[in-house]
């Protein structure tokens, strides 16, 4: 397992078989060390939320949409 840190919030885990994102904040995010077009190269399984703040959120819906992965989040969100 490898989990990358990409910036504020941002954090990567890869296996060999799943790739999962929490708190995909790139853009605008300026310590995030990769770009969108670069994170959705790969196939994404799944993006985590940990709450509702902007800088969390991010790019989650794009992510999602892209790949047709869950969200996985509180109920309240």
């Amino acid at each position: 397992m490898q989990t990358i840190y990409h910036g504020h919030s941002f954090i990567e885990i890869k296996t060999d078989t799943l790739r999962i994102m929490i708190d995909p904040f790139i853009e605008g995010n300026t310590s995030c060390d990769v770009t969108v077009e670069q994170l959705l190269a790969e196939p994404i399984d799944a993006v985590i939320v940990t709450h509702g703040h902007n800088d969390h959120v991010g790019c989650t819906a794009q992510i999602s949409a892209k790949y047709n992965c869950p969200i996985i989040t509180s109920h309240e969100l």
